[in-house]
């Protein structure tokens, strides 16, 4: 067996953290031949940013901890055994070693039958992935970051590293201090009190989110996935409001409501204040025209797929955009996920993501700086000219759910500058990825593009 790819006859798809905020934190542990344990610290981002701390005992009795990178693959075999593998790369050194020291990274693999839910995972380390090498590891466990501490986290991170300082600053979120440096010659933690959430030189007018979905739920191909999408939006930006105390204004432009000269009248009543925010999200057909020359992709008003494509059942994504930034808010923001090529090219596939659960650990710090500490405009798209979007009826766009998924990257405690412009480019990174061949047998992929002016 030469390697994971030769098992699978088809991909079901790649992980996306679909039910909280930020990394995931899991600890495998597995024992070798000679009797060594072994303790796995895994940060999982996102499909193609995760990495592994392992921690064990050489031959000589001397402490060792490597850092391994990730990435995540799902899919079936041609028994029809669903697995899910993390294949390890780029072992790098964090403790002391010396020449003798040497370490192939770890590969690791779920499998379960259909109908059965995923056991222990097994380990190898062999390049070949001959299935005499691979054996089940002892323990594996979602971890808590609220209940990490300094003990444990020192068994893998030197503590002044950054990610060190902040997962403990994650800790002690709801506390008066922050960890801000480490003195090595105490081994004590400085804390600082004064580094708290409280803004300076912002508008303190109080803030209202505009959130604008127009969702065509009703259409018979996409509905069910423009109305996980709409779903989506909707509790997300709820949540974000709440813990910011953020007004929130809800614009809703779907079922057999969803039209044109419904979308104009309700971008009629959006009236921000200039420390505002409007958010416009577009999840449905789109197409271009014949004689286009612009970019950006027609947004197809129509739940019902016999009414003729005109200029009076369209408008361009861009002509929404332009409507919003003259209303003078703060920050806008506008996102359309859908085709952006001929009329009729079909956007749906069965592929499905394979979901994993997040611990709330974002950072209130980076949620300010996204939400209230910046200000301009923003317009993206999930596919460039001439190409597709993707979605299916589970997870809803392919766009969308890697906006997400790099939303809560960029919020998480382990992003010490969060941008909108990194966000984006991960957006459109993660939904190409999911849109390539080697994780959607039956999709073309998505390169999708963006125009950000915004400042902190």
């Amino acid at each position: 067996m030469r390697g994971i790819k030769q098992l699978i006859t088809t991909f079901l798809f790649v992980l996306f953290c679909s039910s909280g905020f930020s990394q995931s934190f899991y600890e495998l542990k597995f024992t070798v031949a000679d009797g060594g344990v072994y303790t796995a610290f895994w940060v999982y981002g996102s499909e193609s940013e995760n990495y592994i701390r392992m921690a064990y005992y050489n031959e000589n009795g001397e402490y060792r901890v490597v850092n391994i990178d990730y990435y995540a693959e799902t899919g079936t075999t041609e028994d029809g055994v669903y697995y899910f593998a993390l294949m390890g790369d780029n072992a790098t050194w964090i403790s002391d070693y010396t020449e003798d020291d040497f370490y192939n990274p770890d590969h690791y693999v779920w499998v379960r039958y259909e109908n059965e839910e995923y056991g222990l995972p097994l380990v190898t380390d062999d390049p070949e992935f001959a299935a005499e090498n691979f054996f089940e590891v002892t323990s594996y466990i979602e971890l808590d970051p609220l209940q990490f501490t300094k003990e444990y986290l020192n068994q893998f991170y030197g503590t002044n590293e950054p990610d060190y300082i902040a997962l403990m600053n994650l800790v002690n979120q709801h506390n008066d201090y922050l960890v801000s440096d480490h003195d090595s010659n105490t081994d004590q933690f400085q804390y600082n009190s004064d580094d708290t959430n409280t803004d300076t030189e912002i508008d303190d007018t109080p803030i209202t989110m505009h959130l604008i979905v127009a969702a065509n739920t009703a259409i018979g191909d996409i509905g069910a996935s423009c109305e996980v999408d709409k779903r989506n939006l909707v509790n997300e930006f709820e949540g974000i409001c709440e813990v910011m105390d953020i007004n929130l204004k809800q614009y809703i432009v779907d079922a057999k409501n969803f039209t044109k000269a419904q979308l104009i009248k309700t971008l009629g009543e959006v009236q921000p204040g200039t420390n505002d925010i409007v958010f416009f999200t577009y999840t449905g057909h789109g197409f271009r025209w014949s004689d286009q020359t612009g970019n950006y992709p027609q947004l197809d008003m129509r739940y019902n797929p016999y009414t003729q494509i005109t200029a009076e059942t369209s408008i361009n994504l861009e002509e929404v955009y332009n409507i919003i930034i003259a209303k003078g808010a703060r920050l806008n923001l506008v996102l359309g996920d859908c085709c952006n090529s001929d009329v009729g090219v079909n956007q749906r596939t069965n592929n499905t993501f394979l979901a994993s659960r997040n611990e709330a650990n974002f950072n209130h710090n980076n949620l300010r700086k996204l939400f209230v500490k910046s200000q301009g405009n923003i317009i993206a798209t999930a596919a460039s000219p001439g190409q597709v979007s993707w979605s299916n009826s589970v997870n809803g766009g392919f766009f969308l759910s890697s906006f997400f998924q790099a939303f809560r990257e960029e919020i998480g405690y382990l992003d010490t500058d969060p941008q909108w412009e990194d966000m984006l480019e991960s957006t459109i990174k993660y939904a190409a990825y999911k849109s390539s061949k080697s994780a959607c047998n039956n999709c073309t992929i998505q390169n999708g593009q963006k125009a950000i002016s915004v400042s902190y």
